[in-house]
């Protein structure tokens, strides 16, 4: 389920009543946008490219193991993406016992190795024409991950009794925007769905 594992939003997340690991708070950063391994991708990617160990999200991750503690944890609560998050556990377990210094590195090469698998799953399971497109393609099948899934809290109108769907659910949604149009009415605001295709 690449959706959970990379870009759930925070809004998204809330209605499913179970544990709800979102709206991460990084002092003095802020909140990261994703849940998943994208909203820690999104900042680190940046760190990376300037080097810039001194930066505060940097410092939280030298500071205590709450980080990895919250990307584990979120993954364990949930039976399809447990597996995933017993690996994160075993690997920020190891990555734990170095010194403080050497963890900001580390762990984006763990979260990084992790969130690289997840998008190269993810494009496997898409169309020859995906498998083998450019960047740009698979940047916008990224977009179906991201902006499609299933939300407790948004279901889709009934459709007519006269259609014959024995045995078919439909329970997945697109949204027009993220974080925005995550959840409730605004997830099925037809209009804005349309426009931003």
């Amino acid at each position: 389920k690449p959706t959970g594992k990379l870009v759930y939003c925070g809004l998204q997340g809330k209605p499913t009543g179970k544990l709800v690991y979102c709206g991460l708070q990084v002092k003095p950063t802020g909140k990261l946008v994703y849940c998943g391994l994208q909203g820690f991708i999104t900042e680190l990617s940046s760190i990376r490219s300037k080097n810039d160990l001194g930066h505060p999200f940097c410092g939280n991750l030298r500071d205590g193991n709450w980080m990895m503690e919250y990307i584990s944890g979120r993954l364990l609560v949930h039976e399809s993406t447990r597996e995933v998050g017993e690996w994160f556990k075993y690997q920020f377990d190891l990555l734990k016992q170095f010194p403080r210094y050497l963890i900001p590195a580390y762990f984006d090469a763990i979260v990084t190795a992790a969130y690289t698998l997840c998008l190269d799953q993810s494009w496997s399971l898409m169309s020859q024409f995906v498998r083998e497109g450019s960047s740009f393609i698979r940047a916008l099948a990224f977009g179906s991950i991201q902006m499609v899934s299933k939300i407790p809290s948004s279901p889709l109108p009934d459709l007519s009794p006269n259609l014959d769907i024995t045995g078919m659910t439909i329970g997945i949604s697109l949204a027009a925007g993220l974080p925005h149009f995550a959840k409730e009415w605004f997830r099925n605001w037809g209009r804005d769905t349309f426009i931003s295709l």
